[in-house]
């Protein structure tokens, strides 16, 4: 992952395995929802082809019709865990003269993901 903030100069970079979040972990995100972003996020067949917003509109007033004020979650819809192993920030500086730092850590396979051993850090040269 790369979060970049171009006006602030600032870049954090995050590398590691990725996996499914738990179901419960994505249920439980999914109650914190908005109601009318859980009904669009229900009726949508994300990046799939649609002819129109009217036609997507229409979906979303079928699925209000259908599941009432209780919307499940798709069982598409959830969650993924990244489990960093290295993490770089980046700050620019005048001249070029950017700070950078990196930390590692070793990744340890379990049976609910990962475990991290310890974190080591060092500068990076610009």
């Amino acid at each position: 992952m790369v979060f970049h903030w171009d006006v602030f100069e600032r870049q954090i970079r995050v590398e590691g395995p990725v996996t499914h979040a738990p179901e419960a972990d994505s249920d439980r995100y999914w109650s914190t929802r908005p109601p009318d972003a859980r009904v669009a996020a229900a009726a949508s067949e994300q990046s799939r082809p649609i002819a129109s917003r009217g036609a997507f509109l229409e979906k979303i007033d079928a699925t209000k019709r259908a599941h009432g004020a209780e919307i499940p979650r798709p069982s598409r819809w959830g969650g993924y865990r990244v489990w960093a192993e290295r993490v770089e920030l980046w700050v620019g500086q005048p001249g070029r003269a950017h700070d950078r730092a990196v930390w590692t850590r070793a990744l340890e396979p379990t049976e609910g993901g990962f475990s991290g051993g310890a974190w080591r850090g060092t500068r990076l040269q610009p």
